[in-house]
């Protein structure tokens, strides 16, 4: 789970991100564009039941409080990425 990146569009909904095991890398990708001074950091460890998994995270710019928080969800199937679901949370 660890290094997956994306985000959703609004906080109380959710987003199909990926459809294939590259499709969350095209989600980082447009991240990266947009908040390119934005980093991310865990404030959880990964949690796994079944073929599914999250983790939560905080994102800021270097040396500033968190920004945004969220929620990433990922299902794996065949041992490969088959959807990646993002929640924007409050911050904590």
């Amino acid at each position: 789970m660890s290094g997956a990146r994306a985000t959703a569009q609004t906080s109380t909904s959710v987003m199909p991100a990926a459809s294939s095991a590259i499709e969350p890398f095209r989600v980082e990708s447009a991240m990266k564009t947009t908040h390119a001074d934005f980093g991310y950091q865990p404030i959880a460890g990964p949690e796994e039941l079944g073929n599914g998994g999250r983790i939560q995270w905080v994102s800021a710019r270097p040396g500033e409080a968190p920004a945004y928080a969220g929620t990433d969800f990922i299902i794996a199937r065949d041992g490969r990425i088959a959807a990646v679901y993002l929640f924007f949370d409050k911050l904590p």
